[in-house]
């Protein structure tokens, strides 16, 4: 548009992406029929500013950092400390709120955000907490969704996925293996009771906010109907889109929350992608149509892509890859062909690419947008912000019960152990941790014959939260002798050496001093604090039996040695000695610590 005031740059995946899309498409951020403000910025080196879908420049050369759209008058930034802030949609934006690690965009007129070593926050626009969303049914929030339908999701640190309100109250509860918000009403969920890891046939059931299943809905392998393509369905109005497979292919149609019928499945649908008013668009294997519920040809398929947003009209891709306003009998409504129009159903004016680093905004008869305010745009991004925010709390405690340490023992094994036992201790640890990453481990064979030559055991485990546990169990000799001297082969007697756990990754990164404090404090109170400094300590249980607790970068490790050279350890490397034993031991809080069942396991210290 040169001096038609082009806008300038690369847009996100042509402007937005069709996931972005339908989230913009379905959320009331924008209240209505409105324009909208987009972050843009006049030159490569230049600060962002936002322009509004009108042409209008908010303001501009303000911001280092790329900032989100504009959600219920709030947008988005991160600061030089990659720190998020809120700021006002004025001329002269103000902050709100503090500062935050993660925050989402306003799609409600509250939204999950997350300060340093906290839990996730409702927050509103004015940066007051209206909900704290710290643990449900005992279990902790570990993320939170952004809002769609008024709902967003969450998820545990087990793994599993729930529902909640705009006021944090559970619509339902964390207990599904996969969960996807189909409107306020409704929503595909699979049930971690019918999880198996072996298989990819557990069903997607749709229930209502009260968690009851609606009329025996499912959808899968072994289902009648194989799939259902949540983002075309329409659940407000009782209409889901579905596929039958015939002869290995998916065929497309819809039916009612009454499991009637309303398109039936044909191949001649190889896809619907949008279901609106009494009419949907389907892909017939080549081009994009538009049909009526009843059958009716409204648009034959000869498109390249379609997409309905409202007031009868259309965006359509032709075969030359050229852009277009349409109307319902198929007539253009723009002057000219564009290379990508943003279908947005909420907005007055509508963002195109016109060529190759041009851009700008047509309203809805298909007139470019011209503005004596309009400045030359050399970015215009439609950035909607994260998807998910993540808790920046780490329950400390939890993480020191699921090592079970004892006096004797550590993370379920036992010092006293035979061999066998360890196998049988090992199995457990393995059998416990259906929500945990094993790796790859197996359980153990207690067969002596099919584990000779076995001198250690090795777990290594991840969960939801990518926390890893790395575990062993070491043995001076062989858990199961190779038998030179004779035809038996047993399990032998011997008692392990070490026991040994490390953590690391995920979200123990940056806590780390945390946990060597609580588990200091914990195996101080077994025995006599021998040697510490700022990252290690030794303990002396007996005069053959020792802790020794380690943190180095990024990792903090747990190791009981059963042997007497345990005292030789040095640990000078680790920082500088802390004088006296008793100075030493006073140096950490004596905190009571339940120990309670564990989950996870995995390695790390070996004393030869």
């Amino acid at each position: 548009m040169g001096a038609r005031n082009i806008m300038k740059h690369n847009i996100y995946l042509l402007l937005m992406g069709g996931a972005m899309l339908l989230a913009l498409n379905s959320c009331s951020a924008f209240g209505g029929k409105s324009d909208a403000y987009f972050p843009f910025k006049s030159s490569a080196d230049g600060k962002w500013g936002m322009v509004s879908s009108n042409g209008e420049v908010l303001f501009e050369e303000e911001f280092k950092h790329e900032p989100t759209m504009v959600f219920n008058d709030r947008f988005i930034v991160e600061n030089s400390e990659g720190i998020k802030e809120i700021y006002t949609a004025t001329a002269k934006p103000e902050k709100v709120g503090e500062e935050y690690i993660g925050v989402l965009s306003f799609y409600e007129d509250v939204t999950p955000a997350v300060k340093k070593n906290e839990c996730i926050k409702l927050i509103d626009t004015k940066g007051q907490v209206k909900a704290t969303l710290d643990k449900v049914d005992g279990k902790n929030v570990e993320r939170c969704s952004r809002f769609s339908f008024g709902r967003a999701i969450i998820e545990t640190d087990e793994g599993l996925y729930g529902v909640i309100d705009t006021k944090g109250k559970v619509v339902l509860k964390p207990k599904y293996e996969k969960v996807k918000i189909l409107s306020s009403k409704y929503f595909l969920v699979v049930d971690h009771k019918n999880h198996n890891k072996e298989s990819d046939t557990n069903p997607a059931v749709l229930v209502d906010n009260k968690g009851n299943a609606v009329n025996g809905l499912k959808f899968g392998k072994g289902q009648k109907y194989v799939e259902i393509d949540a983002n075309a369905s329409d659940a407000d109005n009782g209409l889901l889109v579905v596929a039958i497979e015939v002869d290995d292919e998916r065929q497309w149609g819809i039916i009612n929350l009454d499991k009637e019928v309303v398109v039936k499945p044909s191949s001649k649908i190889r896809e619907i992608t949008q279901i609106f008013d009494d009419k949907y668009i389907y892909y017939d294997g080549e081009n994009y149509g538009v049909r009526s519920l009843k059958g009716d040809v409204v648009l034959r398929p000869k498109y390249e892509s379609l997409w309905y947003i409202d007031d009868g009209l259309f965006v359509m891709r032709d075969d030359n890859d050229k852009c277009y306003l349409i109307n319902m009998e198929g007539n253009k409504i723009t002057d000219e062909p564009y290379i990508f129009i943003a279908p947005f159903r909420y907005l007055n004016n509508l963002p195109v690419r016109i060529a190759d680093h041009s851009y700008g905004f047509i309203n809805r008869k298909g007139k470019e947008i011209t503005s004596k305010n309009m400045p030359d745009i050399y970015a215009l991004h439609a950035n909607v912000g994260n998807e998910w925010v993540e808790s920046d709390f780490v329950d400390i405690d939890a993480i020191v019960r699921k090592l079970k340490i004892t006096k004797n023992g550590l993370y379920g094994y036992d010092l006293s152990f035979s061999p066998l036992q360890m196998a049988k201790a090992y199995n457990e640890i393995i059998s416990q941790s259906d929500r945990l990453d094993l790796n790859g481990a197996q359980p153990l064979s207690l067969n002596p014959e099919e584990n000779r030559g076995r001198d250690r055991l090795s777990l290594n485990i991840e969960t939801p939260q990518d926390i890893r546990y790395r575990s062993e169990v070491y043995y001076s000799g062989y858990m199961v002798p190779y038998g030179y001297y004779s035809d038996e082969v047993k399990w032998s007697d011997d008692k392990p050496t070490t026991i040994s756990v490390t953590i690391d990754q995920g979200k123990i990164r940056g806590k780390e001093d945390q946990l060597f404090k609580k588990l200091c404090a914990q195996v101080k109170n077994f025995g006599q604090v021998l040697k510490q400094n700022q990252n290690a300590m030794l303990v002396k249980v007996t005069d053959d039996k020792g802790w020794l607790v380690l943190k180095a970068e990024d990792q903090v490790s747990i190791g009981l040695i059963n042997n007497a050279s345990y005292k030789n350890t040095d640990i000078s490397p680790y920082g500088d000695d802390i004088s006296t034993a008793e100075s030493a031991a006073e140096s950490y809080d004596n905190d009571d610590y339940a120990v309670v069942d564990s989950v996870a396991a995995d390695e790390i210290l070996v004393t030869e």
